[in-house]
């Protein structure tokens, strides 16, 4: 069987998103979303129910949403998983756990299923290198595994808009213990009859099948035992199961749990006498490895203390008791207990040896502490220290935040009984986790107790305290000026950290590099967040690696260097094959591709990309907040008419203070003025403009789009003096300055100086590729490109190719090239410049001959006889009044007739 990941597809293996971290020191990480996030193998004794199979697709086929409901120990992963083996379609998984109580989380997990199905290939065989809309596919299926875990108002409504929202042409299967709580849209779903149900009788075993699942484990069961083990398991598949490996005579009938009772006597009776068949060695390995529902061979060695860990897993799966194996590529395999399994594992070895438990579960929170604290910390209070999972929060909580998992951090603080819960570092950590979901009332609260209680604390940890509310303070400080001392602080204490805790300083250079970042200094950003992906790579925390890499992507595009992002976007993805979008990144990847492509004048890539970082969601950390704001100008600048009120829209949800030193409503203001010059409110834009600009802070992007729409907003005074303050900026922002200063200085009659500056943006222009500031719709812009083409410039192939693009925005119906092909319209553009024919041929890599044909169709269509004609004629097309600004400095050259 084929092993797939997120997007997998029979036949095909697609790499699936992925948050890898090492579980011991030493050993090859694992990827813990990469587990959830990829389809389960099937058991070696599982067997073939071409009957279920045939009523999921038929559920598929005819409802968007389809619900799997049945007690735990029916085979609805196997059966889903078996099923999708089958399906000829894109399919992606998606497990979810207790994390996914979290609306946040939960909407991460989601948009990297969703997103991961774009770059899936439609059909066996198909290859697909680009991300398309699931608008263009039939029947790409999302299975939500585990839905059983979201029992709480805010995250139903998240799962809700992956079931009814943005996404027509995806269809789920929704998996789980029981029906799912209101507020995720089913009633309506249901009474619109796109909801499909399967529940315990379509996934109970027949006699026939009990018969199979003996055979598949070596047994030979008569029709007449068949129908005594089906009449007294009623089906129920975990149940028949153990009771053909236990070998013993079954007790009197017990039905299946119904929703989330406790399991009934059968289970715990079966695996008493299963594991009594067992190998010693086996049989007393199982309840122990039970302690956690996930684990590798590694992690069960560091747990249980057993150096045969790895070995006794494989033997479990061989034998066939409920294990799952999931393969990760590039890492080891990852072992799964059914929940039934793994309950009454636990519950058994509480009741033989609570000591032994107790301390399984201690040894559980020492080895996962560095890569999941949630999971850690609920170990440590399982196994009755307090005190070790509240070490958990003190030493772990920087790398969970760094992850975007703040919301969880935080959650493990307040479930720490007290003392612990008082402790200063604990509450310094909920306050910058409160901090960072937004909570700003609460974090002050939070870090008002943490000094408070600080004033009491034992000498020896005076010291641990310090660097904790230091480093809190990049995530508390919203002032630029509080975020750039508490930057200088944590590099401070970074000089003082050599040979310490070497993961909170990889951590720690992370969040001051993109402390940085917020503060607009990309270069001391750089510098560290490289030194991050080292120390991250050192310490085999790979997620967080991968992380600083793409911040540091963006942290190159922001300064101007976009060849270079582009090179570290690539390198950062080309082990993923096509898994470009992670839900570890807090969406700066997509975000970093949409910044490029929208200064590159590439808008609608731009909108593209902003939209999926906003599908990522997050937390004010996130760049999902940023991506709102400038979706709204690359909408704009699309004329994208399904975009634009989407893009308003979502502006309106950012918020309106300075946010960790990100001025949120300065942007906002800008990107409403936007809105109000389109809808033809000029004063109410100029209005918010001023307001915006009224301020001592500097965001040298937003100056530009202002800059902008001040010039469109006929203020050309207020536009010159906003283009002027980027005489510095990156050359991706000085080269719209330079085309809004120019058009000012024509617009007061300074001609020379209008085109000498020109001239200087042409050359950024044309050798950067950023066509931005000379695409945007501006028929004062072409006159001044026209004007400029007939002084003559050393980029005219850059220079047509603009007055092309201006062209066609000034467009009328009645425009004589209206009848050309957009090849033979560029075409047209090049003549009206001074190169000759073997210079166009030269620059548009065509040969003479096809240029002569091209020709030939355009004098046809113009109904012109040569060359000077046609361009008369083109000059004018472009405008009232424009039909002696094309003429070059240099004759046109003659046609060869």
């Amino acid at each position: 069987m084929a092993r797939r990941g997120i997007a997998h597809l029979s036949g095909a293996t697609t790499t699936a998103y992925s948050r890898a971290v090492p579980l011991v020191p030493g050993f090859p990480a694992v990827s813990l979303s990469s587990q959830l996030a990829t389809r389960p193998e099937l058991p070696t004794h599982v067997i073939e129910r071409p009957a279920v199979w045939s009523r999921i697709s038929a559920s598929v086929a005819r409802h968007r949403v389809t619900l799997v409901a049945a007690p735990a120990g029916y085979g609805k992963t196997a059966s889903l998983s078996a099923w999708a083996a089958h399906h000829d379609r894109p399919v992606a998984w998606l497990s979810l756990t207790a994390a996914d109580r979290h609306p946040g989380y939960l909407g991460r997990n989601l948009a990297g299923a969703i997103g991961m199905l774009r770059y899936a290939p439609a059909r066996r065989g198909d290859v697909l290198a680009t991300p398309v809309s699931l608008d263009d596919r039939l029947r790409a299926v999302l299975v939500v595994d585990d839905v059983h875990w979201i029992d709480n108002e805010p995250a139903a409504r998240v799962l809700a808009r992956a079931l009814t929202g943005e996404e027509p042409g995806l269809q789920v299967i929704l998996s789980g213990r029981h029906e799912p709580r209101p507020g995720m849209g089913l009633s309506r779903l249901r009474a619109d009859g796109q909801l499909g149900q399967l529940g315990p009788a379509d996934l109970a075993l027949s006699v026939d099948e009990v018969r199979e699942a003996a055979l598949a484990l070596g047994r030979q069961l008569d029709h007449e035992r068949a129908v005594a083990l089906h009449r007294r398991t009623d089906g129920w598949p975990v149940a028949v199961r153990l009771a053909l490996m236990a070998e013993h005579p079954l007790p009197q009938p017990s039905s299946p749990p119904v929703g989330d009772e406790p399991l009934p006597q059968l289970v715990d009776y079966l695996v008493e006498n299963m594991l009594g068949d067992l190998s010693p060695a086996l049989a007393e390995f199982v309840p122990q490895a039970c302690t956690c529902e996930w684990l590798t061979g590694q992690l069960a060695v560091q747990i249980t203390g057993n150096p045969r860990a790895p070995e006794l897993l494989e033997q479990a799966v061989a034998v066939g008791l409920p294990l799952d194996r999931r393969e990760v590529e590039g890492r080891d395999p990852v072992y799964q207990w059914h929940p039934v399994m793994a309950q009454v594992g636990q519950a058994m070895l509480l009741r033989r040896d609570p000591r032994r438990a107790r301390g399984l579960h201690r040894a559980a929170a020492h080895a996962m502490a560095r890569i999941d604290p949630y999971s850690a910390a609920r170990h440590a209070l399982r196994g009755g220290e307090p005190e070790q999972a509240a070490q958990v929060v003190r030493s772990h909580w920087l790398a969970g935040v760094v992850r975007g998992d703040s919301e969880l951090v935080e959650e493990i603080c307040a479930r720490l009984p007290a003392p612990y819960a008082d402790d200063p570092e604990v509450l310094t950590v909920r306050a910058l986790c409160r901090r960072n979901d937004g909570d700003a009332e609460t974090a002050a609260s939070l870090a008002a107790r943490a000094t408070a209680a600080a004033a009491s604390l034992a000498e020896d940890r005076q010291a641990a305290y310090e660097s904790t509310r230091l480093l809190a303070q990049l995530f508390l400080a919203d002032e630029a000026d509080d975020l750039a001392s508490a930057c200088e602080s944590v590099e401070g204490l970074l000089r003082g950290m050599s040979g310490q805790d070497p993961v909170l300083h990889a951590c720690a250079l992370f969040v001051v590099g993109w402390s940085f970042l917020r503060l607009r200094r990309p270069r001391p950003a750089l510098l560290l967040l490289q030194e991050a992906v080292h120390r991250c790579q050192a310490e085999g925390l790979d997620d967080l690696a991968d992380r600083a890499r793409a911040h540091r992507a963006f942290a190159l595009a922001f300064s101007g260097d976009f060849v270079a992002a582009q090179a570290a976007l690539t390198a950062l993805h080309s082990d993923a094959g096509r898994t470009s979008w992670r839900r570890a990144d807090g969406a700066v990847s997509v975000f970093t591709v949409g910044w490029m492509a929208m200064w590159t004048g590439d808008h609608q890539r731009a909108v593209a990309a902003f939209l999926q970082a906003v599908e990522q969601g997050g937390s004010v950390t996130s760049y999902a907040l940023l991506a709102r704001m400038w979706l709204a100008h690359a909408a704009l600048a699309s004329g994208d008419q399904v975009a634009i009120p989407t893009a308003e829209r979502l502006l309106e949800g950012i918020p309106e203070e300075t946010i960790q030193a990100m001025p949120w409503w300065e942007y906002k203001l800008v990107g409403r003025a936007a809105f109000c010059r389109l809808r033809g409110d000029v004063d109410g834009a100029v209005r918010l403009l001023r307001q915006a600009l009224d301020t001592p802070t500097y965001q040298p992007a937003n100056r530009m789009v202002a800059a902008e729409l001040l010039w469109r907003c006929g203020r050309p005074e207020e536009a010159e003096a906003q283009a002027g303050t980027l005489a510095d900026a990156p050359a991706y922002l000085r080269v719209g300055a330079q085309v809004i200063s120019a058009l000012c200085l024509r617009e007061r009659g300074d001609a020379g100086s209008a085109h000498a500056l020109l001239e200087d943006a042409l050359h950024l222009g044309s050798t950067l590729a950023l066509t931005r500031a000379f695409s945007r719709p501006d028929a004062k812009l072409l006159e001044l490109l026209a004007e400029h083409a007939r002084q003559g410039t050393r980029y005219e192939p850059f220079l047509a190719s603009m007055i092309d693009v201006q062209s066609r925005h000034a467009g009328r119906p009645n425009r004589p090239d209206t009848a050309l092909s957009t090849r033979e319209r560029e075409i047209l553009a090049h003549l009206a410049t001074a190169l000759s024919l073997s210079e166009i041929c030269g620059v548009l890599f065509i040969s003479p001959n096809t240029l002569k044909s091209h020709l030939r169709s355009i004098y046809r269509k113009l109904g012109v006889e040569n060359r000077r004609d046609a361009v008369r004629l083109f000059r004018g097309s472009t405008g009232p009044g424009a039909e002696h600004l094309l003429v070059p400095s240099r004759p046109i050259p003659v046609d060869p007739q």
